[in-house]
């Protein structure tokens, strides 16, 4: 094997290593293709960055989870955080 060839494969392992791990953190995404992981972790992102402002507000997040507060956007990710918290 070249050198061009043995830095594409160590690329491509790493590459999939980092995938894995982001599959990991993110709810509901070990199952998806790449591509709709990496949508599935912008959500998941956005997500996060919502009930964070919603911290900052001073809003309640078990008032917003049992309510109709939340956006239907955001309920998956909200069902299965709750479901990780009673694991």
């Amino acid at each position: 094997m070249d050198s061009q060839s043995i830095a594409a494969r160590s690329r491509r392992e790493r590459f999939s290593d980092q995938i894995r791990i982001l599959q990991s953190l993110v709810p509901n995404a070990e199952k998806l293709d790449t591509v709709s992981m990496l949508g599935q972790t912008l959500e998941y992102v956005r997500f996060l960055q919502h009930q964070v402002w919603q911290l900052y507000q001073g809003v309640d997040p078990e008032l917003v989870q049992s309510s109709d507060m939340i956006c239907e956007k955001w309920k998956d990710f909200a069902n299965a955080n709750q479901q990780a918290k009673m694991k």
